[in-house]
């Protein structure tokens, strides 16, 4: 069955002491695995969380960039208007180019 030894008077079992260690070793062994375990999935999720406070940033950035671009747009457009309009081309087309109404030979109809 067991074999047994005599040490200072005291019978020792030593497959039971072996096999104590070896539970001991195994609860060792998967106490570290579920702290690696955890230790991984806590760099992951902080990580992570890193990741979407710089992603919110960066978005806060690109829309003041696009409201900016966007307000320019306006005034250009608004510019653009400006000097389209007919009440500003006569005058530089009268005095700047010397350029006259057209007569009435000079008119072509389309059809």
């Amino acid at each position: 069955m067991y074999n047994v030894a005599i040490k200072r008077g005291a019978m020792v079992r030593p497959n039971v002491v072996s096999t104590r260690a070896a539970s001991r070793g195994k609860r060792r062994y998967l106490f570290w695995s579920f702290a690696a375990v955890f230790f991984v999935i806590a760099i992951v999720c902080v990580w992570s969380r890193a990741m979407v406070v710089g992603l919110g940033y960066e978005i806060s950035t690109q829309s003041r960039h696009l409201y900016e671009v966007r307000v320019i747009n306006e005034k250009l457009r608004a510019e653009v208007a400006m000097l389209k309009a007919p009440g500003r081309i006569e005058p530089i087309a009268k005095e700047k180019l010397k350029l006259l109404p057209p007569k009435s030979d000079q008119i072509v109809l389309m059809r």
